[in-house]
C-alpha cells in the first residue's frame, strides 16, 4: 500500500501525533497514552496475524486549565496484518480531518475522541 505524503506529511496533522507499537508481554512504550497504540497479535509459533488498535490516549494536561485532561486510550477494534496501513491511514486522516486546529492546546486526538465517543469515531475511521 502506498500512503501519499497529503496524509503524513507533518504540517497536515495537528501539533503532537504520537504512534505506538507493541508485542502483549512488552508495555515499556506505555501503549494507552499515545494517540494511535498497535498491539501486535501472534499465531502459536509468534507469527503476526493481526493487530489489536487502541486510539485517544495522552497524559499531557494544563493544570490552570480545567478543561485539559489526561486520558487513557481506548480500544478501536482488531485488524488483520493486510489491514493495519488502510486501518492507521484512515485514523489519521480522521484526525487530520475533524481535530482541532484552532487551539493547540485541543490538537491531540484524545479530544476529538472525548467529544465524538469512541463509537462514533470508529464509524468514522
Amino acid at each position: 500500500m502506498r500512503i501519499r505524503w497529503a496524509v503524513l506529511y507533518h504540517w497536515f496533522l495537528p501539533r503532537k501525533f504520537k504512534i505506538t507499537v507493541t508485542v502483549p508481554t512488552d508495555n515499556s512504550v506505555d501503549l494507552l497514552t499515545n494517540d494511535i497504540g498497535v498491539v501486535v497479535v501472534s499465531d502459536e509459533n509468534g507469527e503476526p496475524q493481526g493487530f489489536n488498535i487502541y486510539v485517544g490516549g495522552g497524559m499531557g494536561r494544563t493544570h490552570i486549565m480545567e478543561s485539559t485532561f489526561a486520558r487513557i486510550a481506548e480500544p478501536l477494534g482488531y485488524v488483520t496484518k493486510e489491514d493495519i496501513l488502510y486501518a492507521v491511514k484512515a485514523i489519521v486522516v480522521t484526525q487530520r480531518e475533524h481535530g482541532r486546529r484552532d487551539d493547540r492546546k485541543y490538537s491531540r486526538m484524545k479530544y476529538l475522541i472525548s467529544s465524538w465517543g469512541i463509537e462514533k469515531f470508529r464509524q468514522d475511521v
